[in-house]
């Protein structure tokens, strides 16, 4: 099943042949983490993506006033990594961790790099992985300035409703930029 989802997903960036899919299922391993397992610590490179297949992560990091900041929510369909890190190689600003049990495939940097002939279909992939990321973070922006609270709290809810209930307050209200308190006002006054 984890694997047909990620078919599934491949296929809105690249076409998938049936022939494609024993090299996917011998590269994308299946791993299993409990609740609140570390996936990429603090100033640890990125050698790999994972493709969450059941389950949700938070990535976070500590702002300037010494608080926790939720900078993504991700679930099932979604890759996730520490982007920067992934990309330049460098030690994640960042950690990623399981905010629920999940099943995640992986896949390394080291294997995803050696599909990547120069005409390879997987080039193909990174590059449209890359920029749908690119899309993500500049929406994300765009949405913590110009959209008020109650409003970025809507949109979550539309796009991301499966996180309502099964992610703690406080990652939500961090997520799109306010306190605990404030969200649960903006509840009250929405539904």
């Amino acid at each position: 099943m984890e694997y047909n989802l990620l078919i599934a997903c491949l296929n809105k960036y690249i076409p998938v042949a049936p022939s494609d899919i024993e090299e996917i299922r011998e590269v994308f391993e299946l791993r299993t983490y409990t609740k609140n397992s570390i996936l990429i610590d603090f100033d640890e490179k990125a050698n790999g993506i994972f493709f969450i297949a059941q389950g949700i992560t938070r990535t976070w990091n500590i702002d300037y006033k010494g608080n926790e900041q939720t900078i993504h929510l991700n679930g099932p369909g979604e890759f996730v990594t520490s982007v920067n890190s992934f990309f330049s190689q460098v030690p994640a600003s960042e950690q990623l961790i399981t905010v629920t049990d999940c099943n995640l495939l992986y896949i390394s940097r080291e294997k995803l790099l050696s599909f990547s002939e120069p005409s390879s279909k997987w080039i193909v992939f990174m590059n449209k992985l890359y920029i749908q990321i690119l899309i993500e973070k500049e929406q994300r922006i765009v949405e913590l300035l110009s959209l008020s609270a109650s409003e970025r709290y809507v949109n979550l809810n539309c796009t991301k409703s499966y996180l309502i209930g099964q992610v703690p307050v406080q990652y939500i209200a961090s997520y799109i930029g306010i306190r605990p308190e404030s969200l649960s006002r903006i509840r009250r006054t929405i539904f």
